[in-house]
């Protein structure tokens, strides 16, 4: 029975991204770290993990940075480097192979870490400044040139015929729009008021709201049923290990094995609706709640091992 565990355990966590964080200030990555793993991902800082991560991420100075992507290869990993304290226009982005957030030595915050991880997975440019005071925005996006002066008169004419061409282009537009949303009869009706609803129509709406009934019921369902599974199977797991308590206390070595074998399953249970569920709920700021969740099945987790 002890002999099982770790091979278990191995098999459930190769299953998960991996993510390596190489950091200058081991601190400073703590919100990355607690963000990614609140989200199913296993998070390796200052090591190599065992497995290729999905996701390589450095911290530091742009020297400590340029150690690890300056013109070097990429191994298959979304990589991201995260300079702090430079100042100036960053140097040559492309050659790192990867993206540069740039941002101040302080502390991350919590709108400072969701702006990351949304420009890391989503940004469609190599370089992002995020310092205070600079403008923030991409870095080597440079504005278009002011255009030259022409003289007043020239210029009031261009601006009488921008104006009148704006204004038939809306009434074009505010034209087409009213025609596809309310039809071509909307015009012949004078948009006056409707009618009483026709018998087909109270189908149509009565089809309607069933349908949304369904949507509601079925939502409920999805939420409801997943909750109840995973108290089922923590209180199976928890009711387990008392039982085994008092069969090693009586010396029933038997039943005690079984007992802890039972608590193992319903744990595993418990722990895949957690890690299902964490995602949407950390998306609607459950955040707090997910980890004391994740103690809990940890808790039970090490419980069983010490029984074993």
């Amino acid at each position: 029975m002890n002999s099982a565990d770790p091979t278990s355990l191995t098999d459930e966590y190769e299953s998960l991204p991996v993510a390596r964080i190489d950091a200058q200030d081991e601190p400073y990555v703590l919100p990355l770290r607690e963000f990614l793993e609140s989200r199913g991902v296993v998070v390796c800082v200052n090591t190599m993990p065992t497995h290729s991560p999905a996701y390589h991420l450095v911290a530091g100075d742009i020297d400590f940075v340029k150690k690890f992507f300056y013109r070097t290869e990429p191994t298959g990993a979304k990589r991201l480097g995260i300079v702090l304290g430079f100042s100036g226009a960053f140097p040559a982005p492309e050659a790192y192979q990867a993206k540069i957030f740039l941002t101040d030595p302080t502390q991350l915050s919590t709108a400072d870490v969701s702006d990351l991880f949304e420009y890391f997975f989503t940004g469609e440019h190599t370089l992002l400044d995020h310092r205070r005071g600079k403008g923030g925005g991409v870095s080597h996006i440079q504005p278009p040139p002011p255009k030259r002066d022409t003289g007043p008169l020239r210029e009031d004419i261009g601006v009488q015929s921008a104006t009148t061409m704006l204004l038939e282009g809306d009434k074009t537009r505010i034209g087409d729009i009213i025609a596809d949303v309310f039809g071509e009869d909307r015009g012949a009706q004078g948009g006056g008021k409707k009618g009483a609803p026709t018998q087909g129509e109270k189908k149509r709406r009565r089809k309607q709201r069933m349908q949304w009934a369904r949507g509601i019921l079925l939502g409920l369902g999805l939420i409801i049923l997943p909750a109840a599974w995973y108290l089922l199977s923590l209180g199976i797991s928890a009711l387990a290990l008392f039982f085994t308590a008092r069969a090693v206390t009586a010396g029933d070595i038997d039943s005690a094995r079984w007992k802890t074998s039972t608590a193992t399953h319903w744990t595993r249970q418990a722990s895949f609706v957690l890690r299902a569920a964490s995602f949407p709920l950390s998306l609607v700021g459950w955040q707090e709640f997910v980890r004391g969740q994740e103690r809990f099945v940890s808790f039970l987790s090490d419980t069983e091992r010490a029984a074993s």
